[in-house]
C-alpha cells in the first residue's frame, strides 16, 4: 500500500490538469474530477486516497514475477471444470470507489455468468507486497 507525506499542502488549479503530470504531484489535493481528467505520465502509479494524489514507482521484479504466476495459474483453472465461474482477471487495473481512485495489482470478477462490464467492481481485489 502506498502511503503520501504531505510537506506542504498544495492544490491543484484547473488549469494544471492540462499539462501532463509525474512524481511531482505526490501529495497534491485534488478532487475526483480532476484525477480522472489530469494526463499522466507513463510509468509511475497515480492514485487518489482521500483527496490526495499519490505517486508510486512502477512495480518491480518482486512484484511483477508473482503477479505473472498468478495469472497464468488463473488462466490454467479457467480451462478447467469448474473455470466457467471465473470471468475475467486483469493486472494494474484501476478501481473507482466514491472519490478514491485505487490501481490493484490484480482483480479477479468471477461467479458474474458473464464478462464484466465496463466500471464494474471486481469480485476479488489483490494487492502484492513486493
Amino acid at each position: 500500500m502506498s502511503t503520501a507525506v504531505i510537506s506542504q499542502r498544495r492544490r491543484v488549479r484547473s488549469s494544471a490538469a492540462l499539462k501532463v503530470m509525474g512524481a511531482e504531484v505526490n501529495g497534491l489535493i485534488m478532487t475526483a474530477r480532476q484525477f480522472d481528467r489530469a494526463l499522466f505520465e507513463p510509468g509511475h502509479r497515480f492514485e487518489l486516497i482521500n483527496g490526495v494524489c499519490v505517486v508510486a514507482p512502477p512495480p518491480d521484479e518482486n512484484e511483477r514475477l508473482p503477479n505473472d504466476v498468478l495469472s497464468f495459474t488463473l488462466r490454467l483453472y479457467q480451462q478447467g471444470p469448474h473455470g466457467k465461474f471465473l470471468n475475467q482477471t486483469m493486472p494494474e487495473h484501476q478501481i473507482a470507489v466514491g472519490s478514491n481512485r485505487r490501481r490493484a495489482d490484480r482483480v479477479i470478477w468471477c461467479g458474474l455468468g458473464r464478462h464484466p462490464k465496463r466500471g464494474e467492481l471486481p469480485t476479488i481485489v489483490i494487492e502484492l507486497v513486493s
